[in-house]
């Protein structure tokens, strides 16, 4: 549709601009953009598990060639993570090979460990 092409050309516009940012910093503003995605992960789980909160910890690889572009080829969620709901940890995995990013520098792979933490409205 129209609408995905414009969201597309915009995603393509932001990413040129990666030159002048290390690429720690343009992973962590690529997984940004999948926030919205993760968040729908764990809302749907805490339908059900109003108490949920905590940290799940996603350790993913990023490969690669500049001619090709980048990709997540292997995503797991850390033994670390203490949110344990199997549905909204499998979701948070799945999105996570959604992710639109340019190949490591000079090819090769990445290894990122990224984690995504949540508390409920009341705690501090």
């Amino acid at each position: 549709s129209a609408g995905d092409r414009l969201r597309h050309r915009r995603r393509v516009r932001r990413r040129r601009h990666c030159p002048n940012k290390t690429y720690k910093d343009y992973i962590w503003s690529s997984v940004r953009e999948l926030v919205p995605f993760i968040w729908e992960c764990y809302e749907t789980s805490l339908a059900t598990k109003p108490t949920l909160a905590g940290t799940v910890v996603v350790n993913f690889t990023i490969e690669g060639e500049p001619e090709t572009g980048g990709l997540v080829t292997e995503c797991v969620i850390d033994a670390s993570s203490d949110i344990k709901d199997p549905e909204c940890r499998e979701c948070m995995r799945e999105t996570m090979f959604a992710l639109e990013i340019d190949p490591p520098r000079n090819g090769g792979a990445v290894e990122v460990v990224y984690p995504f933490t949540f508390r409920l409205v009341n705690e501090p």
